[in-house]
């Protein structure tokens, strides 16, 4: 290694996390190591003519932060497809409501097949003004000329108007199967609400998919944002094996300007329950949470679908599986129980 630093930083508050030296005057780093952290003429005592210097102006530098638990690929597939009304973002219902208007004016509605209005985080938590949604709110506020879905911030339940059901061939003689729940009215009508995988993916997955390429400008701009916000390491906490989007994270990860280590947690299935049981456009049975996007996984035929993609890097790993029972809270769709202490 060169005793000649590439950077050296000064000038403002750095925090190390050493509890035996939590702060320091400088800090040097060679190619992706950090190599001296310390008073200022020890730290400059690694400088040369190539090194750049650079003035902290009195801020504070910080080691990067590292996300335990998100859902960092699922958030690409949301973006790439789906306009955010998160509460997050918007925080009344005129605002929400004025975002899910302008997007549906920009629909380009004579071409085939139709375009979808895809909106996700609707969340009465965080904006109790919300209304109550269903199938006929959606088609007199908003359209019932173009399919409309929004999802909720917990990705467990959407509603959908009624030209939604109609492209995806769904009417009210349709029944609830693997978790997935068709909400209908006291005579047997479709509401327009839906819950869990089942009855959420009967319905999306006949939206238009982006393409390979949209997903790809995607993880470049979600692991940006990440960096941005002080983020070098983030998690997908419920890695599903995809051997086309499983290429572009590998191709991602390999770039030599890519800012972010992604940690994967895999969802794992017994025997029993094996996904591989059936497959088809319109079902995947028990998978833990939607699958927004319906990715196509035919992009090479020569991958092996035995066969791990992921290897793992410095970048991009497999750090462990995800055991869970699924469900949420936040709709209600998770089993609860009441425990009392009698200490």
């Amino acid at each position: 290694m060169s005793s000649t630093a590439d950077v050296i930083l000064y000038g403002g508050s750095i925090i190390t996390m050493d509890e035996k030296n939590p702060s320091a005057e400088a800090l040097a780093v060679t190619g992706n190591i950090i190599t001296a952290v310390g008073k200022l003429d020890e730290v400059f005592a690694l400088a040369g003519e190539t090194t750049k210097v650079i003035y902290l102006n009195q801020k504070t530098l910080l080691p990067g932060f590292i996300e335990p638990h998100t859902h960092a690929t699922a958030l690409v597939l949301v973006n790439t497809a789906y306009t955010n009304i998160s509460g997050y973002d918007y925080h009344t219902y005129n605002d929400v409501n004025e975002k899910m208007k302008e997007t549906i004016r920009k629909l380009d509605t004579e071409t085939s097949p139709l375009p979808w209005a895809l909106f996700f985080g609707w969340d009465p938590e965080l904006i109790p003004s919300l209304p109550l949604l269903s199938a006929d709110f959606l088609d007199k506020e908003f359209s019932s000329e173009v399919p409309v879905v929004v999802v909720g911030q917990s990705g467990h339940v959407a509603w959908v108007n009624r030209k939604a059901f109609e492209v995806a061939n769904v009417d009210d003689s349709i029944e609830n199967a693997d978790g997935g729940v068709f909400v209908k009215d006291d005579e047997g009508h479709l509401t327009g609400q839906l819950f869990e995988v089942y009855a959420i993916e009967r319905v999306t997955s006949y939206a238009p998919q982006p393409t390979l390429s949209d997903l790809q400008t995607k993880i470049k701009d979600q692991w940006k944002d990440f960096a941005s916000r002080g983020f070098t390491t983030v998690t997908e906490m419920a890695y599903q094996r995809n051997p086309a989007f499983d290429t572009l994270l590998l191709k991602e990860s390999e770039q030599r300007d890519c800012p972010i280590r992604l940690a994967l947690y895999q969802v794992v299935y017994g025997p029993e329950n094996s996904i591989k049981e059936e497959k088809s456009s319109t079902r995947s049975h028990y998978q833990c949470c939607p699958s927004l996007l319906r990715i196509d996984d035919s992009m090479d035929g020569s991958l092996d679908q035995d066969e791990p993609i992921i290897e793992g890097s410095d970048k991009l790993w497999v750090a462990g599986v995800k055991v869970i029972a699924d469900g949420s809270p936040h709709c209600g769709t998770a089993a609860l129980l009441q425990y009392r202490s009698h200490i």
